[in-house]
């Protein structure tokens, strides 16, 4: 994808992939798995959701937030939180609470 990383791009690319994968994706698919981005789970134009509206069946589809990227978050947070300091300041407070 060299585009733009919008709702309506990713979108355009995701479905023309399962147009040439699984032609009758619309009544098959199940559910997806993102990264929970405003772009991919918007309520107007993500990616999710315009793939939840191409649907022709009575299901909703499931969405799951990727267990992978909540982890990169988790760790992106963790990582800030040693290069500030903040983490040695809080351990040295636990450790002290501790003993």
């Amino acid at each position: 994808m060299f585009d733009r990383h919008t709702g309506e791009v990713m979108y355009k690319m995701v479905a023309a992939f399962l147009n040439v994968m699984c032609p009758v994706w619309t009544v098959c698919l199940l559910g997806i798995s993102s990264d929970g981005a405003r772009n991919m789970t918007g309520q107007v134009a993500g990616v999710v959701t315009r793939l939840n509206n191409a649907m022709h069946n009575e299901c909703p589809l499931i969405r799951v937030w990727c267990g992978a990227h909540q982890l990169d978050l988790i760790m992106e947070y963790i990582m800030n939180s040693i290069v500030k300091e903040r983490f040695f300041t809080t351990m040295t407070g636990f450790i002290t609470h501790l003993t």
